[in-house]
């Protein structure tokens, strides 16, 4: 596919200018205060809960990024995530056509139930329609020379999702009209290797960079969004994992997770998905402070289906940038951007992906 450009009007490009200036100054506001009673151990906050939401890699078990730590007995977390992926990618050979955006709002609760242990369940709610973000990012890849992403002669926030087989023919969607609906719900258990905190002695908590902490989970997809409305793969998928945390530097953690996931026969006529993928992903964390923690991290999983058409089976990695922030003792939230042009680090994910999030400990 040529690269399409587009002329950037000046209120977009103010309002790209807006977005990337609150970016980066954030987690920088009132810096004298940043610095807590806790600052000395300067906790970490884990990588972003942020996963590649491509078309169809969403309808699938997407093992959200965690750290290895898990809550303790009694501990309760509420977290709170709005996911913005924008779909732009159309292919010359046909078969592929994306051009929208959904808005993904989920809600998570978990706790700790003792003896190294912790149960989640998450809950998502999906409004996939045109959007309104195409003009915002189509300015925000002209000011980083971003091209392959610009919408040429198409209008923007348009709605058109069409997926074929390649090798049968078989017409998988060919949608004109948003939708919204319950997603498919996620249930996770999770089991500390490794007591207390990654980078810390757990006995008389002294930092400690030679301690690496490590945790196993398994998540259960349950079917609970519609198929017909792609929504979900109308199949339950299961994936057994293991977490891993580690703190070489006081200001600098490094986490890793790797997940088997195993996919149930989706409801969707004609679509042939995998029945087995692994999943992975790397996070490097830098902590500004004992408040504020700035995040870079890649995620991979091969094509949960197979259509026949090169380009869209190949496998879904993302790049994502952002930073945690402690707003009081008890509240964190996050902000971050996935991008699908960020050379080796990324390779088929939304054209770009806004997400934002809180999490309370109650």
């Amino acid at each position: 596919m040529g690269v399409l450009q587009i002329k950037i009007p000046s209120q977009s490009r103010r309002w790209v200018t807006l977005l990337i200036i609150s970016f980066l100054l954030i987690p920088s506001l009132s810096h004298a205060q940043t610095v807590d009673a806790g600052s000395s151990r300067l906790p970490l906050r884990g990588p972003l809960p942020v996963r590649n939401y491509e078309a169809v890699n969403s309808l699938f078990l997407l093992p959200i990024p965690v750290q290895a730590s898990v809550l303790a007995r009694k501990k309760q977390v509420l977290d709170f995530h709005f996911d913005a992926p924008n779909n732009f990618l159309i292919l010359p050979s046909g078969g592929y056509y994306t051009d929208f955006e959904d808005q993904r709002f989920s809600f998570a609760y978990t706790r700790g139930i003792g003896e190294g242990g912790e149960l989640s369940v998450r809950v998502p709610y999906v409004a996939r329609n045109g959007g309104i973000f195409d003009a915002l990012i189509d300015g925000w890849h002209s000011i980083f020379n971003i091209y392959g992403g610009g919408r040429g002669n198409f209008e923007n926030n348009q709605f058109r999702f069409d997926l074929r087989d390649g090798q049968t023919g078989t017409v998988l969607s060919q949608s004109r009209a948003g939708t919204s609906g319950l997603g498919d719900i996620v249930l996770e258990y999770r089991r500390a290797l490794t007591p207390g905190q990654p980078g810390f002695d757990d006995k008389t908590g002294a930092p400690d960079p030679r301690r690496v902490s490590i945790s196993t989970r398994a998540s259960l997809k349950l079917p609970t969004g519609s198929a017909r409305n792609l929504l979900g793969s109308g199949g339950t998928d299961f994936g057994l994992g293991i977490a891993v945390s580690a703190r070489p530097f006081r200001r600098v953690a490094f986490h890793g997770n790797l997940t088997s996931v195993w996919h149930g026969k989706t409801e969707i006529d004609g679509l042939r998905n995998r029945p087995s993928s692994i999943h992975s992903l790397v996070a490097v964390e830098w902590l500004l402070d004992g408040r504020t923690s700035f995040l870079a991290q890649v995620d991979d999983n091969p094509a949960p289906h197979q259509t026949g058409i090169e380009y869209a089976d190949r496998e879904r990695r993302m790049f994502t940038f952002g930073f945690w922030r402690q707003i009081n003792p008890r509240q964190n939230l996050y902000l971050s951007l996935g991008e699908n042009d960020f050379g080796w680090a990324a390779r088929l994910a939304p054209d770009l992906q806004l997400s934002a999030g809180t999490r309370l400990s109650l």
